[in-house]
């Protein structure tokens, strides 16, 4: 894994890269109770501030304790809240934290990278963000920031349980486990949460499949070896059920109503990035 010093410097120089994010519109406005401060008055729970009432405000919205410190009467204002709350997930198999050579960035790290670019720019724009089944709740601003890039590091952090309220789920794997056990996972989130992304990130080396002549083949994080005595035999047979698997992914992805976005780390960041951002911007967009 690398240092989050290191990935904080390569997220940061992309989003100097990118157009600032806004998930505004008239959709993402509507609110309802228990979604994110919006930091300014509006319908919600939390107090925000109070202001003098004026004519056109109605006698039950007074603050009588307030006003009987002296002849002004006070309205009390709470915080707008809306639904706009994203969470974010890197799955932490150890299959997934690895890279077909020793100088190309693992999976697991493409994927903590782009959230942390794309966490920068929600949290500009003053979305609520978090990372899925993380101990603390999602946030924003400086701090909340600070703790998202902290947890996508984390590991242990990434318990994919089922978020406490709505939001939007973006999703990163190589969704190369059984496509069932996806299934299980995502369909009782996805009856909460309507709006998803699955990113989707395989090495070159998983797509190509480069090998000819003798090769050993050894799983991540595992003692397990396979010998092929002409490794190029198993080419068409092995594309063919990675093909296979990109299908499936994108069946399911139908079936929940989410979007998948492949990518591959030969592939620059930007790429992804820019990716991300179009996606996020057109999800909200969708009635």
């Amino acid at each position: 894994m690398m240092p989050l010093t290191e990935l904080r410097i390569e997220a940061e120089a992309l989003v100097r890269q990118l157009p600032r994010l806004s998930l505004k519109n008239a959709q993402a406005s509507a609110t309802h109770m228990g979604s994110s401060g919006r930091r300014r008055a509006g319908p919600g729970e939390d107090f925000w501030e109070y202001r003098r009432h004026d004519a056109l405000d109605d006698v039950s919205r007074i603050d009588w304790r307030r006003s009987a410190r002296g002849d002004t009467l006070f309205v009390r204002e709470t915080e707008l809240e809306t639904a706009r709350t994203i969470y974010l997930y890197v799955d932490p198999a150890i299959g997934f934290d690895w890279s077909g050579t020793p100088d190309r960035m693992t999976k697991a790290d493409r994927a903590r990278l782009l959230f942390m670019a794309i966490a920068a720019l929600l949290s500009q724009a003053g979305e609520d963000v978090g990372v899925l089944s993380a101990t603390r709740s999602t946030g924003f601003g400086p701090r909340a920031l600070e703790r998202v890039y902290q947890q996508l590091v984390t590991p242990k952090a990434h318990q994919f349980i089922a978020p406490k309220r709505a939001g939007l789920l973006i999703i990163a794997s190589d969704f190369y486990q059984p496509m069932s056990e996806w299934e299980a996972k995502l369909a009782p989130i996805a009856e909460k949460s309507r709006k998803g992304l699955l990113l989707a990130i395989s090495d070159p080396v998983e797509i190509e499949f480069p090998f000819a002549g003798r090769v050993q083949l050894t799983a991540p994080g595992e003692r397990r070896k396979r010998t092929l005595g002409r490794a190029q035999i198993y080419a068409r047979d092995y594309k063919k059920a990675y093909e296979d698997n990109r299908r499936a992914l994108d069946t399911l992805a139908h079936q929940l109503g989410w979007q998948v976005i492949p990518h591959s780390t030969g592939e620059p960041s930007l790429d992804c990035a820019s990716r991300l951002h179009h996606h996020l911007q057109n999800l909200v967009a969708r009635r």
